[in-house]
C-alpha cells in the first residue's frame, strides 16, 4: 500500500450504494457542518455520482434571490427520499449559517442534531456509516444488506484541503461472527461507543430532542450500532491487524497536571511522521512517546511553534512544510486557545469555508491546503515477517485538545515494515521514483523566517461565543397563520449572553462589552433571524430573545441564524434549531405542500418529479428527460408554456405504469405523495393543457387513490 497523491476518493462517490443496493439508513458525525454540502449526501444516496449541479442550482437560486432559479427535480425527490433516514451529529455553533435562505434547507430540518463534548473540548471526529439493501422489493424477506463506514480527517463542507478518508464494506448477512475467527479482522465497537454517547447527550438536558424526532433517531442509531458491533471488516491490503480507537467520551474530571491523556502510540518506534494541519507543543510533552520525529504541518504553524527548542529536547528530527496547496491559504478562524499554557490560536478545523461554491468537489482538482492527520510510526518489534509498523489516521491533530479534552476517532492499522513502513506509505527520500510521486516528494524543508510573522488572526474568540449561544440558547416558536402568511414569535427561556472568560485577554463580560488586549472595553454585537428572506434584528445582551417575524408560508424556517460581531469586525455565523411548541393543527402539513409546490412549481415538473418518486430499481429520471422537442411547422413559442406542456405530455405514461405498480407493491409510497398531487388538482394550474393531458392524468390518479381507500 502507497499513499499516492494522485489516489483520490470524492466523498460523493464514497456515498453512492454498491452495484445492486440502494440506500435504506445513515449516521454521520463532524466537527464543521455546511448544509449545502449535506445536500449532497442525498443526491448521492440516491441517485450515484457526482451530486455538485443540483446543489449549484440552490447556490444560485440563494445569490439571487430574485431570479427565476428553479431547483432540479432530481435533489427535491433525492431530499425527500433521504433525509428522514439520516441523523448527523455536529458540533453545537459550527453548523455554517448562509446569508440567504432557500426552501429545499427545510428539509434538512430534522436530522442534524447539535452535540459537545464531555470533557469541555469539541466534538471533532469525523465518520459515517451507512446500511443499504439490495434493490427491489423493500419488503422482500430474502433482503440482503451492507454496512459501510467511512473513517475520514474531512469535515462535511466543501473545503479543498487534503484530508485522508478510509472505506469499509462488509455484508450483514453473515453477521454477528466468532471474533476469534479471524484475528487480521477489524472490529468497530468504539465507533458504535461514539453514536450511542452522542445520542444519549442529545436525549437530555434542556437541550433535548422534541420527543417526535427522538424516537426516529433512537431506532435508527440503536440499528446501525447493532450492525456495526456485529460486522467483520477486513484490513486494508497491506495491513494484517487493525484496531478503532475512541477519544474523550469520558466525562472525568480534568484539573491542570493530573488531567488524562489519551496515549495509543507504540512506545518502541525506532522512527516517528507526524502529519498534521495544527500543532501544539504540549502534545510531544504529553502525548508522543520516544525519540525524535519528523513533522509536516502549515507553515503558520510552524512558525508559531518554537522548533529550535523542540529540536534541543529531543523531540523534532526534521520539520517540513506541505507544498500541495494549488492555491491561496484559507483564512483560520480558531476553536479557541490551547490549554497547555504553550500558545493560543486556531487548534482545529477551522480552516474549512463555509462560503465556498458547492461546485469545489468535483469542478477542479486544485487542492488548497493540508487538513489530513497521520501518525506513522517504523517498530523496533518484530513479527512473523520481520520489523512491523503502525499507522494512525483519523479526526486527531497534534494538540493537547485532540487527545485529552475532545470527542476524537483514530483508526491503527499494523503491518509488516516492509510494506507498510514509512519509506513503503510516503516514500523514500533516497528512492529514485522516476515517473512516479509519492506523498513525501509534496514535503518541502521548512526554513524559519528570518523576522517571524505571528498568526494574523483575530484576538477574538468568535467560534466561543457562537458554541456558548448554541449551548445556553433553547428557542421556541408560536406560529399563528394566515392563509399564505406566518407570524412566527421566537423565544428563549435564558438570557442572551457572552461566554466567561473567552475573548482577547479574557476579560470579564458587562452587558454587551469586554475588554479588549489593551485593557480597554470593547463592544460585541449579536443579531438573528429565521433563516427566511426577512432583515436581522440586534439581540440585547442580557435579556432573553423574544422577537416576531412575518413569512410566507413557504419561507418558514427552523432554523435561527445568529451572527457574532467582534470588536474588531471579525464576525461568525452559525444555525440555531428552533423547536415550534404551538401552531395550528394541520400547520405541518400546509408548510411542507407550500414548499414542495415552491420547489415543482409546474405540472410537466410535477410529472418528472413523481415518475423519480415512483421509481423502483431503475436508473434516475434525469433533468428535463420528458422534454420533446417542439414542431416548427405548428408553432413558435415565445414563452415556456407550450414546452411545460410537451414535458407532461411525455412524462404521463411512465407516471401511470409506475403509479399502478406502486400501487400494487408499495401502496404508502403513493399515501405520501397524495397531499402534493392533490394541491395541484384543489388548486389548479394556469397553465394551457390543450390536450387535456394533466386533466386526464388526475382522473387516473383519483381513481387509483379511491381504490387505495376502499383497501386501507
Amino acid at each position: 500500500m502507497t499513499l499516492l497523491p494522485d489516489q483520490r476518493m470524492l466523498l460523493s462517490d464514497a456515498l453512492t450504494p454498491p452495484e445492486g443496493f440502494e440506500f435504506e439508513a445513515a449516521m454521520a458525525v463532524t466537527y464543521s457542518l455546511d448544509l449545502r454540502a449535506l445536500l449532497a449526501a442525498p443526491l448521492a444516496l440516491s441517485r450515484g455520482g457526482a451530486a455538485d449541479a443540483g446543489v449549484a442550482a440552490v447556490d444560485a437560486a440563494m445569490a439571487s434571490p430574485g431570479a427565476a432559479v428553479q431547483t432540479p427535480v432530481g435533489l427535491t425527490a433525492s431530499l425527500r427520499r433521504c433525509a428522514d433516514k439520516l441523523t448527523v451529529f455536529a458540533q453545537v455553533g459550527h453548523v455554517a449559517a448562509p446569508v440567504a435562505s432557500h426552501p429545499v434547507l427545510s428539509f434538512l430540518e430534522d436530522c442534524v442534531i447539535g452535540v459537545s463534548a464531555p470533557r469541555g473540548g469539541v466534538v471533532h471526529a469525523k465518520a459515517w456509516v451507512l446500511r443499504y439493501r439490495s434493490s427491489g422489493n423493500p419488503a422482500a424477506v430474502a433482503d440482503s444488506r451492507c454496512l459501510r463506514v467511512l473513517i475520514s480527517s474531512r469535515n462535511l463542507t466543501w473545503d479543498r484541503s487534503w484530508d485522508t478518508v478510509v472505506r469499509f464494506d462488509a455484508s450483514l448477512d453473515d453477521a454477528a461472527q466468532e471474533r476469534a475467527s479471524d484475528p487480521s479482522s477489524i472490529w468497530l465497537d468504539p465507533l458504535a461507543d461514539i453514536f450511542e454517547s452522542l445520542l444519549a447527550q442529545a436525549e437530555s438536558g434542556s437541550r433535548a430532542i422534541p420527543p417526535e424526532r427522538a424516537e426516529a433517531h433512537r431506532e435508527r442509531v440503536a440499528s446501525l450500532c447493532r450492525d456495526l458491533r456485529d460486522a467483520k471488516f477486513a484490513c486494508p491490503d497491506g495491513f494484517d491487524r487493525g484496531e478503532m480507537h475512541a477519544l474523550g467520551l469520558a466525562a472525568d474530571e480534568l484539573r491542570g497536571s493530573d488531567r488524562a491523556f489519551f496515549r495509543p502510540f507504540p512506545d518502541d518506534a525506532s522512527r516517528a511522521l507526524v502529519i498534521s494541519p495544527f500543532v501544539r507543543r504540549g502534545f510531544f510533552d504529553n502525548v508522543l512517546p520516544g525519540s525524535a520525529a519528523e513533522l509536516v504541518a502549515r507553515e503558520q504553524e510552524l512558525r508559531d511553534l518554537a522548533i529550535e527548542c523542540l529540536r534541543a529536547d529531543g523531540h523534532l528530527d526534521k520539520t517540513w512544510v506541505f507544498d500541495g496547496t494549488g492555491g491561496d491559504e484559507s483564512d483560520d478562524a480558531g476553536e479557541g486557545a490551547d490549554d497547555d499554557g504553550s500558545r493560543a490560536g486556531p487548534d482545529d478545523d477551522s480552516s474549512d469555508d463555509p462560503t465556498a461554491p458547492a461546485t469545489q468537489e468535483t469542478s477542479s482538482p486544485s487542492l488548497r491546503d493540508l487538513h489530513a492527520k497521520l501518525y506513522l510510526f517504523d517498530r523496533q518489534r518484530q513479527g512473523r515477517q520481520g520489523l512491523r509498523s503502525s499507522l494512525f489516521l483519523g479526526s486527531a491533530n497534534a494538540t493537547n485538545s485532540a487527545f485529552s479534552r475532545n470527542v476524537e476517532l483514530l483508526l491503527q492499522l499494523d503491518g509488516p515494515t516492509g510494506k507498510v513502513g514509512i519509506d513503503a506509505l510516503v516514500g523514500s527520500p533516497h528512492a529514485d521514483r522516476t515517473g512516479e510521486v509519492a506523498l513525501r516528494d509534496l514535503f518541502t524543508p521548512y526554513e524559519p523566517p528570518g523576522d517571524p510573522q505571528p498568526n494574523p488572526g483575530s484576538g477574538f474568540d468568535t467560534d466561543a461565543e457562537c458554541r456558548h449561544l448554541a449551548t445556553k440558547l433553547a428557542l421556541t416558536a408560536e406560529v399563528s397563520q394566515s392563509g399564505d402568511r406566518v407570524t412566527l414569535r421566537i423565544r428563549s427561556a435564558d438570557p442572551v449572553s457572552l461566554s466567561d472568560g473567552h475573548g482577547a485577554g479574557g476579560g470579564p463580560v458587562s452587558g454587551g462589552a469586554r475588554c479588549d488586549e489593551s485593557g480597554q472595553v470593547a463592544d460585541w454585537s449579536i443579531t438573528g433571524r429565521p433563516l427566511s428572506p426577512v432583515p436581522p434584528r440586534t439581540l440585547q445582551i442580557g435579556t432573553p430573545l423574544d422577537l416576531t417575524f412575518e413569512v410566507g408560508l413557504a419561507d418558514v424556517s427552523r432554523w435561527f441564524r445568529v451572527e457574532v460581531t467582534a470588536p474588531d469586525g471579525t464576525s461568525k455565523a452559525t444555525l440555531l434549531p428552533v423547536e415550534i411548541v404551538a401552531a395550528p393543527a394541520d400547520f405541518e402539513a400546509a408548510r411542507d405542500t407550500a414548499i414542495m409546490r415552491s420547489l415543482i412549481g409546474t405540472n410537466g415538473r410535477l410529472m418528472e418529479y413523481l415518475a423519480e418518486m415512483l421509481r423502483s430499481g431503475q436508473q434516475p429520471i434525469t433533468e428535463g428527460q420528458f422534454e420533446v422537442p417542439a414542431n416548427p411547422a405548428t408553432s413558435i413559442e415565445s414563452h415556456d408554456s407550450a414546452r411545460e406542456t410537451r414535458r407532461a405530455a411525455a412524462a404521463t405514461a411512465p407516471v401511470l405504469e409506475a403509479m399502478l405498480r406502486t400501487l400494487r407493491i408499495d401502496p404508502e409510497r403513493l399515501r405520501e405523495l397524495r397531499p402534493l398531487v392533490d394541491s395541484f388538482a384543489g388548486q389548479g394550474s394556469q397553465e394551457p393543457s390543450p390536450d387535456g393531458l394533466f386533466q386526464r392524468f388526475m382522473a387516473v390518479w383519483r381513481t387509483a387513490m379511491e381504490a387505495q381507500d376502499s383497501h386501507p
